[in-house]
This record gives structure tokens, C-alpha cells and sequence, in this order.
């Protein structure tokens, strides 16, 4: 404790923050332009040495709050603040074509935050027209399933390695910054046809995906384990109830490993009613996940359509409608709209 006492104390925020600025500053005497996109968890203003300190020293714009009509929404689902930013050079500003907020769950379906998002007019800071850009749709992956994250990555993951596309990414990342080296036409083919190799990956890894069907709840990393702790449950109670013990007793050591079983209950003997209850457990939390998760699925249906609705002049109640009418033409529930 004296030891500790004697040492000065230090704000990690503080040093980050400083870090931070020391790095954009390098940047702009290098003559680049900045476009800083990141989770904060903190509203613009809410302290002078925040993220404000961000703004002000490097003398960057906050392109959501200048560009957008009225009060940005929350970026957290359970916070009631603007905490994810994109802050941009001053001599960006004439380039911002238009901003917008994400819905919940249409970006990253892991997560619990709204991705912002700025479109830019590419003439302006490149100085002239640049190559086509491929549509976010056909850019991201939006299931919600984690079955078919597996699927999508287990097609896509050794394509990529087949055509090292990664290593040729890297390769060309470093030719381009290389001062020594001029940028020519070969080196763009090069790029050109990563880019459709790339294309070609991704829909041939989409193509091994099921369509998701709308009105299912959303997928989670704790669904998914509620959902495994109710199998292993249930084949625990198999393995009793009617003497089968077909299931591999490896796989079902793996299954209680997987939902953080401790290996010595595992291996415990349950008798019939033991097994039952746990299986009644395990079943009554399933079902209050899956009802939290279409509560959830709610709230951010509610505040999508407020957010449609200010933006389109339509009632929320109006906005909602659509959204859900949009979301029932389409076979995957993922593919939101960017409002």
C-alpha cells in the first residue's frame, strides 16, 4: 500500500487520449486527411477532457452532428447517448455527401451498437474520379445465424488461401506506400482482379447459406449456449430414461465442456428426476431468453421506426409498418435498408 501510495497517479483515458492526438497530429503533417470512426463511450461535450479535447486540438468536424436534422439517435442499445463517432478533417467537410445511422443489429449482428456511417463524395478528396465502388450489400455478411457465420467462413476462409488474397493485399499495401515506387497500371489490374477474385469468394460462400426467414429471434452467443445446455440436458435424460447410450460419449463430454460444465458433474450419475428437473431448468431459461430476445427485437423495431419515421416524415406507427413489410418481402431479416 505505500508503495502504491508513492506512485503518481495516472488516467489511462487521459493517456489514451493524449496518445491519440500525438497520432492524428503525425498524420496531418504527413498531409493526410483523417477520418477517425470509433466507439468512444462518450458523448461529444460530455467532458472538456474527453473526446472534445479530439475535436479541438486537431481542429476535426463531428460529421454527425453538423451534417444530421435534429438529435442523433442513441448508438447503444441500453444507453440514452450518442457514444459511436465519425470525426473527419476540416477540408473534408465539401466531400461529405450524406451521414446516417445504422438500425441495431443491421451491421455486426454480435453487437449492441448502432454502426454510423458517412458517405463521401470520393472526386473531391482523391481529386478525380476513382474506380466503382460495390455496394454494401454485396460487401458484408448479415446473417444472424451463427450456423451460417460457420457455414459462410468455412466455404470463404479457404478460397481466400487458395488464391492468397490476403498476402497479395498486403503486398500491394506495401507498393503503395512505398515512396520509391510509382503507381501504374499494372499494379491496378492487379488490384481490379483481387477485387472480382474476392467478389467471386464471397458470393460462392453465400450461395452454401440457407435463406433466413423474418420473425425468428435475433441469434446470440447466450441463446446459442441456453439452446446447448438444454441438448446436453436432454441427452443426459435419454441416456437414463431409455438406456441409450448411442450418442458418442466423447461428443456429449465435449457438449459440457462447451456450456462450462464442470467435468466431475458431468461425470456424476443423475437419477431420473435429478436429469428431469435440470432439464425443466434448462428449458424455463431458454424460453425467458427467447422472450427477452423478442422484447429486444421490439425495442429496436421501435426506435427504427422513430428514426425512419423523423427522417421521412411518416408516424412511427406508419414507419413501423413498412419496416416490417420490408422485412417480410425480403428472405433474409438481416438485409436492412441504410436509412
Amino acid at each position: 500500500m505505500l508503495e502504491n501510495s508513492r506512485r503518481p497517479q495516472v488516467n489511462p483515458r487521459q493517456l489514451f487520449i493524449a496518445d491519440m492526438i500525438k497520432l492524428i497530429q503525425d498524420f496531418e503533417r504527413a498531409g493526410h486527411a483523417i477520418v477517425l470512426l470509433f466507439d468512444a463511450n462518450e458523448a461529444v461535450g460530455e467532458e472538456a477532457l474527453g473526446i472534445q479535447r479530439i475535436l479541438l486540438t486537431c481542429q476535426l468536424l463531428n460529421a454527425h452532428s453538423l451534417r444530421s436534422h435534429g438529435p442523433t439517435p442513441p448508438t447503444f442499445a441500453r444507453g440514452s447517448k450518442t457514444i459511436d463517432h465519425i470525426f473527419i478533417s476540416s477540408h473534408l467537410w465539401d466531400a461529405v455527401a450524406s451521414v446516417y445511422i445504422l438500425p441495431l443489429l443491421a451491421g455486426n449482428p454480435l453487437d449492441n451498437h448502432r454502426i454510423p456511417g458517412v458517405d463521401f463524395h470520393a472526386d473531391i478528396p482523391f481529386g478525380g474520379p476513382t474506380i466503382p465502388i460495390v455496394p454494401p450489400s454485396m460487401r458484408r455478411l448479415t446473417s444472424p445465424s451463427g450456423r451460417q457465420v460457420h457455414q459462410y467462413r468455412y466455404h470463404l476462409v479457404p478460397y481466400m488461401a487458395k488464391h492468397r488474397l490476403t498476402e497479395k493485399v498486403i503486398e500491394l499495401n506495401k507498393l503503395s506506400d512505398d515512396p520509391t515506387h510509382v503507381w501504374n497500371q499494372r499494379d491496378t489490374d492487379e488490384w481490379e482482379t483481387l477485387d472480382a477474385l474476392m467478389t467471386e469468394g464471397m458470393l460462392g460462400a453465400e450461395a452454401w447459406c440457407n435463406l433466413k426467414k423474418s420473425g425468428a429471434p435475433p441469434w446470440s452467443p447466450e441463446l446459442a449456449l441456453a439452446a446447448a445446455t438444454l441438448r446436453y440436458w436432454n441427452l443426459r435424460l435419454k441416456e437414463v430414461d431409455i438406456r441409450d447410450s448411442s450418442d458418442d460419449a466423447l461428443a456429449l463430454e465435449h457438449l459440457a465442456a462447451h456450456i462450462g460444465l464442470p467435468l466431475a458433474e458431468h461425470r456424476h450419475y443423475y437419477d431420473l428426476s435429478a436429469l428431469a428437473q435440470r432439464k425443466r431448468s434448462a428449458s424455463v431459461r431458454l424460453k425467458a431468453m427467447n422472450l427477452a430476445a423478442m422484447e429486444y427485437r421490439e425495442k429496436c423495431l421501435a426506435q427504427n421506426a422513430a428514426l425512419f419515421g423523423s427522417l421521412h416524415g411518416f408516424s412511427s406507427k406508419n414507419a413501423a409498418k413498412a419496416i416490417l413489410a420490408r422485412e417480410k418481402s425480403s428472405s433474409n431479416s438481416a438485409n436492412s435498408e441504410v436509412f
